[in-house]
């Protein structure tokens, strides 16, 4: 009898140091993908892709992400725009509109219809570091980044096009999370 309780004790530990090391666990539990501006919560649920700026236009290469709002033909639409230079694209960044490599900006169009029409755009304004880190290296589906802004003062208003001038109405918070694919 002895053996047999020295056998189930000796299975009983073993299974539990197994499981334990087990391989199920490398993808920690993560933040929804979703944003927050004001506290007014939406989910993150279009694939961002990438676009490269075209220096003859005055664009810079940014990820680009088009959510759309409460399921209307209108979209919240973001540009981040990391400065990583001839660096990979993961890495943290500082807030700065002047281009340097690893800085960011940030804008975003709400209710954007997709031309010219929208309720109001950013200007930036601050914001904390943006972190972009690569979760997985998975070339052939997709590298899975993880995008974090923990918080970001968004200047928002119009641009006044006749006088060449921006027109704040305020500002507005933003936290941005999103784990997932980015379309290159």
């Amino acid at each position: 009898m002895k053996n047999y309780l020295k056998t189930i004790l000796f299975l009983f530990v073993a299974s539990v140091v197994l499981v334990s090391c087990s391989d199920d666990d490398d993808d920690p539990k993560v933040d929804p993908n979703e944003y927050s501006i004001d506290g007014a919560t939406s989910a993150i649920t279009a694939t961002p892709f990438w676009v490269d700026g075209n220096p003859n236009h005055g664009t810079v290469d940014h990820i680009r992400f088009v959510e759309p709002v409460n399921k209307t033909a209108l979209s919240d639409l973001f540009k981040i725009t990391p400065i990583s230079g001839t660096n990979p694209l993961e890495g943290t960044y500082t807030y700065s509109d002047s281009g340097d490599v690893g800085t960011y900006n940030l804008t975003l169009t709400h209710n954007w219809d997709g031309g010219f029409g929208y309720d109001w755009t950013t200007n930036g304004a601050s914001g904390s570091v943006l972190e972009i880190e690569l979760i997985k290296d998975e070339p052939s589906t997709g590298n899975i980044y993880d995008i974090t802004i923990s918080k970001f003062t968004l200047d928002y208003g119009n641009w006044d096009f006749a006088a060449g001038t921006w027109v704040s109405e305020g500002t507005k918070e933003l936290v941005f999370h999103y784990r997932g694919t980015i379309d290159l």
